[in-house]
């Protein structure tokens, strides 16, 4: 499954990113597990770091019921701005910890 979304630096409060700029991140996951920790991370990071979320997309084809019912939970305001380019496209493959440990 695949999730993606952009974070904006509106505030200058978060020093790492530049102030006005957007970065966009792909999240590749397998599981359940993995979506929740990135969802709790964005919720942390919006709060934190004063970084706006914008344009979060969840691939749907890919996800199982149950797995859609818990962004339901997901309790942060998006912007949704097709205007916004990212400076930086961040793409990671997320694998369970425990499926990595088992493989020889």
């Amino acid at each position: 499954m695949k999730i993606s979304y952009m974070l904006v630096n509106h505030s200058g409060h978060d020093l790492s990113m530049p102030i006005g700029a957007a970065w966009q991140w792909i999240h590749e996951v397998d599981d359940e597990k993995l979506m929740r920790s990135i969802l709790e991370g964005l919720k942390r990071i919006t709060h934190e770091d004063r970084l706006t979320l914008a344009n979060l997309r969840i691939n749907q084809r890919e996800c199982s019921d149950v797995l859609l019912e818990n962004t339901f939970g997901f309790k942060v305001s998006v912007l949704y701005d097709k205007t916004i380019a990212p400076k930086r496209i961040i793409h990671l493959h997320e694998d369970d910890e425990e499926e990595n440990l088992q493989q020889p």
